[in-house]
């Protein structure tokens, strides 16, 4: 886990430590070093826990004795984070719903419609809120409900007893043909679905690129099916396979794992659908098999298509069946959280060549217009022309070859 903050300058070091915010539900952890002599005023490093649901407590050391005041970050989980794609049966249809009574379930949130109805409207990144809470509303990037996701938060945070994150990429009125054609910039026309943002696919490509970088992600649960009875077989099959091979490209990760659900029922099983999610299934090693949703026939729908309240509790319990257990969980590589450098000054992390990101804390090499700190022991190596802002310097630094140094002071 990341941890960064502000600090005095002149201390030993920092140190956090995890602690259960309820017995069971995680295991606290001793302190831990953050950072050994934080000299710029910022800290960053990492603390590690086991799976569970914590407060985050940060105290500084200075000449050898713990500080007794303490920071403390409240909710801060180590679990489970899933990205949700798929049509309106995945964002929410016009049935109520009902958010998470587990306060383990979360969601990042829109702070307010107009946030919501900027992001849809022009998919900038900009308009997508940090701010997680407790799945009861919106499930950014895209959804404006909870639908069922927050009742399957409380069955899988149950039974992992873990914390569990949602995104919410689902698009309803689209189909995976539509997300294949933005996610290969390949145009098309649709009523309200907006091509030139690339909707669908852009909330996809937003929550790998905005946020799995800050949380993880485990993978993506996908339930699509349901619009797109008008492709073939093949024709279903080979859009998905090129959606999936987009989000592994744009993932950096060769095995980013799905799980697909069997989902193809508008007043009766769309078959020829059906055959592609399971052709999908069994010739993808990294595409797991979801749930077979079309188990929810006409009883548990409003229109014989969109889920009733009775079809969302059991779209959720067959979600939990298939994902518990599932290789999904454990056998997979996931996608996993990196620092967070934004913000904080270029710090030496070893001695190492100026120009190179390993020689930096959080591969933060410095920029002209920033100040610059060298911490002892660490031996900096300048064999290029370099500015920088204002040196900090308590290690050394070598010049050869080439190598100078301006300093602005601005």
């Amino acid at each position: 886990m990341f941890v960064r903050g502000q600090c005095s300058a002149d201390l030993d070091r920092v140190e956090a430590r995890l602690v259960a915010r309820t017995a069971g539900q995680g295991i606290t952890t001793a302190w831990q070093a953050v950072e050994q002599t934080p000299i710029s005023g910022y800290y960053s490093g990492t603390v590690t826990g086991s799976g569970g649901w914590y407060n985050l407590e940060v105290r500084g050391v200075m000449n050898g004795v713990p500080s007794a005041t303490t920071t403390t970050l409240l909710r801060v989980g180590i679990g489970e984070v899933f990205l949700i794609v798929g049509h309106s049966n995945a964002q929410g249809g016009a049935s109520p719903s009902v958010g998470s009574q587990d306060d383990r379930v979360n969601s990042a949130q829109f702070l307010n419609k107009k946030q919501w109805s900027d992001y849809d409207q022009t998919a900038d990144v900009a308009h997508l809120p940090f701010h997680y809470g407790h799945l009861n509303d919106t499930i950014a990037p895209f959804h404006n409900i909870p639908w069922f996701w927050g009742q399957l938060g409380d069955s899988l945070a149950s039974r992992l007893n873990v914390p569990i994150l949602f995104y919410g990429a689902a698009f309803g009125g689209s189909n995976m043909l539509q997300t294949y054609m933005a996610a290969y910039d390949i145009p098309f026309t649709h009523g309200f679905i907006k091509y030139s943002i690339r909707m669908p696919y852009v909330n996809i490509r937003n929550t790998i690129n905005h946020y799995s970088p800050v949380s993880g992600l485990r993978g993506i649960i996908s339930a699509h099916g349901v619009n797109d009875g008008g492709s073939s077989t093949a024709e279903f099959k080979f859009h998905s396979e090129q959606v999936v091979a987009k989000t592994r490209q744009e993932s950096n990760l060769s095995t980013f794992p799905w799980m697909v659900a069997k989902s193809a029922w508008n007043n009766g099983p769309l078959n020829h659908i059906l055959a592609a999610q399971n052709a999908l299934i069994s010739q993808d090693p990294q595409t797991y098999e979801g749930p077979n949703l079309n188990q929810i026939e006409n009883w548990g729908r409003t229109d014989n298509l969109h889920f009733n309240q009775v079809g969302q509790a059991e779209a959720a319990r067959l979600w939990a069946n298939a994902i518990v257990g599932s290789p999904f969980l454990s056998q997979t590589t996931s996608i996993t959280p990196k620092p967070q450098p934004s913000g904080l000054p270029p710090v030496s992390l070893s001695s190492g060549v100026w120009s190179t990101t390993a020689a930096w804390r959080n591969d933060n090499a410095p920029q002209a217009v920033q100040q610059v700190f060298i911490k002892r022991p660490h031996s900096i190596e300048i064999t290029t022309s370099q500015t920088a802002k204002s040196i900090f310097l308590s290690g050394n630094i070598n010049f050869s070859g080439s190598g100078k140094l301006l300093l602005t002071g601005n």
